[in-house]
């Protein structure tokens, strides 16, 4: 293959000896061939190392480049791997996750038809059987302008994930998209915001050809509130800072609301009724101002609209019990 590739297929590997095979296979095996894939092995503790470079000689007509580094985390992974990407389109792909072989092929017919600077990808979320969990569709949200998508993806009710968009190289490099390397969870939070704030044309592949494969190791696996609470901060710290256009400020505040009933859902399941309806209580006094004032309520999820009057009153009960009625119904 000569010249830069169309696709640089990205993969970040952490102990993903069990899954990287199957993972990697699935890119190698796309019916379209126009692209580079880079695996970059994190610090992996087990023999994660060794498979890739089995799989690299079994593929030696494909461009395959393998990066070894000392363990630094999901951002500066990503981030490493955008800088060495020389495809015009940039793809992540989760070590524990895989495509269909028509993934590629279907990516770039959306690219072509539309001009894209920017595909958001349908997703299939999965056990490790292959039962399906349920689709999450991005393309439902096709209908809204690139105004409604942009506050809605900022508040979190359009999901972030960076395996979920392609994204033309260029842009990231011009505009110095980049994961955050700060905090763990969310690290995609404000690549995502920025992407879509400077593309020009964005579309949607909606086939769901990208499987999401739900298990204990995923690197989104950990509900904690620690988590919630440090993306909302580097979110806000964004704001102030420059790298959010100003007028989304309401929709900081309602990205607020949201941590609030997240940390509120994760009390009620890891806590007794009253020690969590006690610390909900002192997190919502503890960030009251940062709700208050003009909030961009429309582009909150429907569950956090619900929860709004009584977070803004200081009122946790109603909320932790939606909480526990909701751990409830997953057990049935």
């Amino acid at each position: 293959m000569d010249g830069n590739p169309f696709f640089s297929v990205i993969i970040p590997v952490y102990n993903a000896e069990r899954t990287i095979e199957k993972c990697a296979l699935s890119v190698l095996n796309q019916t379209f061939d126009d692209f580079e894939l880079i695996m970059i092995n994190d610090g992996s503790k087990d023999g994660s190392q060794k498979k890739m470079e089995e799989i690299k000689e079994s593929f030696p007509l494909v461009k395959i480049r393998l990066i070894n580094q000392e363990n630094c985390g999901a951002g500066k992974t990503r981030n490493h791997g955008i800088t060495q990407a020389t495809g015009e389109y940039v793809a992540f792909l989760d070590s524990d996750d895989y495509w269909d072989k028509a993934f590629l092929e279907e990516t770039k017919k959306v690219i072509d038809e539309k001009k894209a600077d920017l595909v958001y990808i349908d997703h299939i979320r999965e056990k490790e059987d292959g039962s399906v969990i349920r689709f999450e569709r991005m393309s439902v949200f096709s209908n809204l302008d690139k105004e409604q998508f942009i506050r809605r993806q900022l508040t979190g009710y359009i999901p972030w994930g960076g395996h979920r968009k392609v994204i033309r190289r260029s842009l990231l490099m011009d505009r110095d998209i980049r994961y955050a390397t700060s905090i763990k969870v969310g690290e995609e939070s404000l690549y995502s915001y920025k992407a879509l704030y400077y593309s020009e044309v964005y579309a949607f592949q909606s086939k769901a050809l990208y499987h999401y494969v739900a298990n204990e190791t995923s690197l989104t696996a950990n509900d904690t509130i620690s988590n919630s609470i440090n993306v909302y901060e580097f979110v806000r710290k964004s704001l102030e800072n420059g790298e959010i256009d100003p007028k989304h400020e309401p929709t900081v505040r309602a990205l607020s609301l949201t941590t609030m009933a997240i940390a509120t859902n994760v009390l009620a399941q890891q806590r007794g009724m009253l020690q969590a309806c006690r610390e909900a209580k002192t997190l919502y006094a503890k960030y009251r101002d940062t709700y208050m004032g003009e909030l961009d309520v429309e582009s909150l999820e429907k569950r956090v609209r619900i929860c709004y009057p009584w977070i803004k009153l200081g009122i946790s009960f109603p909320v932790v019990l939606a909480g526990k009625v909701q751990k409830l119904m997953r057990r049935k």
